[in-house]
C-alpha cells in the first residue's frame, strides 16, 4: 500500500494486519519503527489451522492402520488446538475492532486539525492586542514629546519677557493658571461623596469680617486687582443673609474672596521668586567672572614679581661691573702719573735679543763641532 495515498493511521493499520508467512519480519520491523507493540499471536492463525488440517489428513492417509488409542489422543489434541485457535481468532477480531475504532477517531481528529488550520488566521489575538497597546504607547509618547516642546517654548518666551524692561509687571498682570489636578479631585470627591444635608455654619460678625478683609488687603502685595476687589468686597457684607437656610452662602463667598486674594499674592510671589533667582544667577555669573579676573591678576602679579627679581640681579651685576671699572680707572690713573722712559724699555729688549743670539751661536758651534 503506498504511503503517499493514505495517512499515518492507515500505515499503522497495515503494519498490524496479519500477513502471510514470510512477511512477519517486515511487519515486525514496521511496528518497531512506529514504536507500537507487535502481536505475534495474531499473525498466521489461519495458516496454522490449514497446516494442521492438511497434516491431519495426510497422516490419516499415510497411516490408516494406527491404534485406536493414538487416534483418540490425536482427536483430543486437535480439539484443544482448535479451541485455542478459536480463542485467538476472537481476541484478534476484538483487537481489529478496537483498531478500526481508533483509526476512525484518528481520521476525525486529523480532519478537525485540517479544518482548524484552514480557518485560523495569520495573526493571533494576543499579538494583535500587544501591537495595539504598543502603537497607543508610541502615539502617547509622541504626543507628550510635542507637549513638552511647547512647554519649553512657552518657558523660553516667558523668560525673554521677564528679562525685558517692565516684563515682571506684565507677568504679574496675567491671570493665574487653573489647577486641573485639584479641580479633578474636587469633582471626583463631590461625585463620590454627596452629602444628604448641609452642616450648620456659624456666622461671623461684620466687624470680624471687616478686620479679616482689611488684614488680607494689607498683607497682600500691590496688584492691579486690589482696587476692584476692595470695591466689590466692601459691598458683600452690607447685605445680610435673608434666611438661615442659606447660611452656606457667606462661607462660600468668603472662601471665594480669600481665594481671589491669595491667587494674586501667589502670582506676585512667583514673580518675586523668579526675579530673585535671576538676580542670584547674575550674581553667580559675576562672581565667576570676578574669580577669573582675580586669577588672571594673580598670574600677572607673579610674572611681574619674577621680572623684578631679574631686574634686581641685573642691577647687582651692573654695580659689580661699575666697581671693577672704577678700581681699574684708579689703577690706570696711578700708572699714568709716573712717566715711562722708552729708551730703558728698548735697552731691555736689545739685551734680551743679544742673549738669545749668543745662545743660538753657541748651539750652532756645538752642532758644527760634532
Amino acid at each position: 500500500m503506498p504511503s503517499g495515498a493514505h495517512s499515518l493511521a492507515h500505515e499503522l493499520a497495515v503494519a498490524l494486519m496479519p500477513e502471510p508467512v514470510g512477511g512477519s519480519d517486515a511487519s515486525r520491523l514496521l511496528a518497531e519503527e512506529f514504536g507500537i507493540e507487535y502481536d505475534e499471536g495474531a499473525e498466521g492463525i489461519d495458516d496454522e489451522l490449514v497446516v494442521r488440517r492438511n497434516s491431519g489428513g495426510n497422516r490419516q492417509a499415510i497411516d490408516p492402520l494406527e491404534d485406536s488409542s493414538d487416534d483418540d489422543k490425536t482427536d483430543r489434541g486437535s480439539d484443544e488446538d482448535e479451541d485455542d485457535a478459536t480463542r485467538r481468532a476472537v481476541r484478534a477480531h476484538d483487537a481489529m475492532e478496537v483498531l478500526s475504532q481508533n483509526l476512525a477517531s484518528t481520521d476525525k481528529f486529523l480532519a478537525h486539525l485540517r479544518a482548524v488550520d484552514l480557518a485560523s488566521s495569520g495573526t493571533f489575538t494576543v499579538e494583535g492586542l500587544a501591537s495595539d497597546v504598543i502603537r497607543r504607547v508610541n502615539d502617547a509618547v509622541r504626543e507628550r514629546e510635542g507637549q513638552l516642546r511647547e512647554l519649553i517654548a512657552y518657558d523660553r518666551d516667558l523668560k525673554r519677557i521677564f528679562g525685558e524692561v517692565g516684563g515682571a509687571d506684565v507677568l504679574g498682570d496675567l491671570e493665574p493658571l487653573e489647577d486641573f489636578v485639584l479641580a479633578e479631585e474636587s469633582s471626583a470627591h463631590h461625585v463620590s461623596h454627596v452629602p444628604n444635608k448641609l452642616d450648620s455654619v456659624i456666622e461671623e460678625d461684620e466687624g470680624d469680617q471687616g478686620e479679616r478683609d482689611s488684614f488680607y488687603l494689607s498683607s497682600s502685595p500691590s496688584s492691579p486687582q486690589k482696587a476692584a476687589f476692595s470695591s466689590s468686597h466692601s459691598t458683600v457684607p452690607s447685605a445680610p443673609p435673608p434666611t438661615t437656610t442659606s447660611s452656606a452662602k457667606p462661607s462660600t463667598s468668603s472662601a471665594i474672596s480669600s481665594f481671589a486674594i491669595v491667587v494674586p499674592s501667589l502670582v506676585n510671589l512667583r514673580v518675586d521668586t523668579a526675579s530673585l533667582l535671576s538676580s542670584l544667577t547674575t550674581i553667580s555669573e559675576q562672581a565667576q567672572v570676578n574669580g577669573a579676573a582675580t586669577a588672571d591678576a594673580g598670574r600677572k602679579i607673579r610674572s611681574l614679581k619674577n621680572r623684578l627679581g631679574g631686574w634686581k640681579v641685573e642691577w647687582e651685576s651692573a654695580e659689580r661691573s661699575r666697581t671693577k671699572i672704577e678700581r681699574w680707572e684708579v689703577e690706570s690713573k696711578a700708572l699714568s702719573g709716573s712717566r715711562i722712559d722708552g729708551r730703558t724699555i728698548a735697552a731691555d729688549h736689545l739685551r734680551a735679543f743679544e742673549k738669545a743670539i749668543a745662545e743660538a751661536g753657541v748651539k750652532t758651534q756645538a752642532i758644527m763641532a760634532r
